[in-house]
């Protein structure tokens, strides 16, 4: 036996490694230049905010559940969202901020009121957010 047919079998593994190797180069490659020019990747943040589900009370307080939604694709952080209970001419506010709401993600949370929001009008809305 001659040195060369005991080096095809490795030449065999070596080729195969190098074109599996590539493949999954170019899938890597090919995934971050989609996810940096797809529109819904690259839209800037566009917070939502709603009222999710009924009021609820706990003792002498109001918990006004809520979940905000970052609709677009890219993510934000330091997001501030408001709440404003106008009842018999008081005017309560609750805040509440969350540190980071990833593109296409959903954060929940509770405002906590002394009164009765079904006795008043109440007003739900994100304040401000850092696109990072």
């Amino acid at each position: 036996m001659t040195g060369r047919d005991d080096d095809a079998p490795h030449r065999i593994a070596e080729h195969a490694s190098f074109v599996l190797s590539a493949l999954v180069v170019a899938a890597v490659v090919g995934c971050l230049l989609y996810f940096a020019v797809a529109p819904e990747y690259a839209a800037p943040p566009r917070m939502v905010i709603e009222q999710d589900g009924a009021v609820r009370r706990a003792g002498d307080q109001w918990y006004v559940a809520f979940e905000i939604r970052n609709q677009g694709g890219r993510p934000a952080d330091g997001v501030r969202v408001e709440a404003t209970l106008s009842t018999e001419g008081q005017v309560e506010r609750a805040t509440q901020e969350f540190d980071y709401v990833a593109g296409s993600d959903r954060r929940r949370g509770a405002f906590v009121f002394d009164h009765d929001p079904a006795h008043g009008e109440l007003e739900l809305r994100v304040v401000s957010l850092r696109v990072p």
